[in-house]
């Protein structure tokens, strides 16, 4: 199957109980439930590339490629692939599910992948077979009046395979359409660009996790990376006639003409193949051995190909759980050893809750005691941050030895307890050693200054934390 130019819609956006056709997010709202193949026109992206990437600079013709595994191609090409898909009810999804005549009947919200295949990563850390990814949450709606909407729900724009570097843009009423990406150069992270004006700004192309986008990083393939959060100096300007644009020949049906992102289309690198990406294997025969297990190694972190099975869930609950997994990968609290006061003990730290501004964590911990305590810090994925805690600490007595007499030196007692000091970070690569730290992405250490009360500021004493994830 390969989707061509969008189909005909009739007359979209023609369904009174939709609601407001331009409500953020909304790309199609009639009586005529949309095929699965005009859905997906509607989503695929147009990719903005920095006017020195170095394949473009090469004279290379045309990238993203098509996948070495599938048949060639005289352009540009684009995979995609359903991950995640929430059911109506019991009726199960066809394999693959875009096979399905009656997707939207049995579908009220899917993530679909869109796989940019470039044949090498150029720059720092380079390496062939480079696999990027754009994930796209979709809200299916289906009203009692016979109203189909098509709403797009989140953006998740991937940035070298870590989850918590993604880009992620949650739909407003001034995004434009089709969504464009920036294309970091060399290296081929891509980035939402909510305006299409080619300029990367925080908290605005990307408005979730602020502090731990990735942004675009085109400073990042020539090796020259002073600071573990995004500046502006890291990001060159794009110019039209270094846009890919999407089979389709404008925006989703529902988006206002003045919304579009596809302004002077004739100033582009032309339009991309989309494909499927769900029948794609492994093909031992292509290039090195080395070369061929690094591909599949590739495929299956980025769930490209036909051992990404399709997660068909059932409820809501589910769908909301995979989404927070996916956004804050954390199956177990972080722990970390901790030495304080000359004593050894256990952090253990909670979830996140995201406030825009930073992060808001749980943590407890166990020496010679207890404590419970709420943290602040900017971010869970920079190399470097700072942190700010306080809370609540129960000390148990301490004895001492008095002339063969076990005698108490220190009583019992609980007091406000608070923390400041410096977070360092290192990201933890595939295999043995991350399963060394709990299977997390993440390792770290902290060094701080922790007191008791708030009047007794000569009882500092420095504290130091050493184990696994991102907090």
């Amino acid at each position: 199957m390969v989707l061509g130019a969008a189909p005909a819609l009739g007359q979209p956006c023609d369904c009174e109980h939709a609601g407001d056709s331009g409500a953020a997010g909304v790309l199609y709202s009639d009586r005529r439930a949309p095929s699965f193949d005009e859905i997906v026109n509607m989503l695929a992206p147009v990719l903005w590339f920095s006017p020195d990437e170095p394949l473009l600079l090469e004279g290379v013709p045309h990238f993203p490629v098509a996948h070495p595994c599938d048949r060639p191609a005289d352009g540009a090409v684009v995979y995609y692939q359903v991950a995640t898909v929430l059911l109506r009810g019991s009726d199960r999804m066809a394999d693959p599910p875009e096979s399905d005549p009656k997707f939207f009947d049995k579908v009220q919200a899917m993530s679909l992948f869109f796989f940019f295949y470039y044949p090498r990563d150029i720059g720092m850390g380079a390496h062939v077979h480079d696999i990027e990814s754009a994930q796209l949450d979709v809200l299916l709606e289906r009203s009692p009046e016979g109203c189909h909407v098509v709403r797009l729900e989140l953006v998740k724009a991937s940035a070298h395979g870590q989850p918590w570097y993604a880009n992620r843009l949650k739909p407003t009423t001034d995004t434009r359409y089709p969504i464009t990406l920036l294309i970091e150069e060399g290296k081929h992270a891509s980035c939402t660009d909510r305006n299409a004006d080619g300029l990367f700004t925080p908290g605005y192309d990307i408005n979730q996790f602020v502090n731990d986008g990735w942004g675009v990083r085109d400073v990042f393939g020539a090796g020259f990376l002073f600071t573990g959060n995004y500046n502006s100096y890291m990001s060159k300007v794009r110019a039209p006639d270094t846009r890919l644009l999407p089979p389709a020949t404008g925006p989703p049906p529902c988006v206002p003409a003045q919304l579009t992102s596809m302004r002077n289309p004739l100033r582009s690198l032309g339009r991309y193949e989309l494909r499927p990406g769900a029948g794609l294997g492994q093909c031992p025969g292509m290039g090195s051995p080395g070369d061929s297990s690094f591909l599949h190694v590739m495929m299956v972190v980025n769930g490209l190909g036909n051992e990404a099975p399709v997660r068909q869930l059932k409820t809501e609950v589910e769908r909301k759980f995979m989404q927070s997994i996916s956004s804050t990968p954390q199956l177990v609290p972080g722990v970390s050893i901790r030495w304080d006061e000359e004593q050894t003990g256990l952090s253990i730290i909670a979830f996140g809750r995201d406030l825009g501004e930073g992060w808001l964590v749980g943590r407890a911990g166990f020496f010679n005691g207890i404590s419970t305590e709420l943290m602040f810090t900017r971010s869970a994925s920079r190399w470097s941050d700072g942190y700010f805690s306080g809370g609540w600490e129960w000390k148990d007595a301490k004895y001492e030895d008095v002339g063969g007499v076990r005698t108490e030196s220190e009583p019992k007692r609980s007091d406000p307890v608070w923390e400041t000091g410096v977070k360092v970070r290192i990201g933890l690569p595939e295999g043995k050693i991350r399963w060394l730290f709990l299977n997390y992405r993440f390792a770290g250490a902290r060094f701080g200054i922790r007191f008791n009360g708030f009047d007794r500021l000569e009882n500092g004493r420095l504290t130091f934390e050493i184990g696994a994830g991102v907090w």
